[in-house]
């Protein structure tokens, strides 16, 4: 299983990233920031567009525009975000 695969599956483990493992392959700051509240996460346009930025693959400028990420650079940032599968707590 690839990196990609394995973020994948702890996405669909945790539960409330449908929208991104099932949504087109690029997403838009706005379009993040919608979908993480209607999951009940609020988050700014500054933090979403600083996620981005640490992104290899964020395309577009800052403006009107925006910026789009890859889904799949999202799928590893998301799972990521979570830590090791079997933290223990301390």
């Amino acid at each position: 299983m690839n990196e990609l695969e394995a973020a994948q599956q702890k996405l669909q483990a945790h539960g409330g990233y449908n929208w991104l493992l099932e949504g087109p392959a690029f997403w838009s700051v706005k379009e993040v920031i919608e979908e993480l509240a209607k999951n009940g996460r609020r988050v700014s346009v500054s933090t979403v567009t600083r996620w981005f930025r640490g992104l290899p693959h964020t395309q577009g400028t800052k403006g009107r525009g925006g910026f789009s990420a890859s889904k799949n650079d999202l799928i590893l940032f998301f799972a990521d975000q979570m830590g090791p599968r079997n933290r223990r707590a301390e």
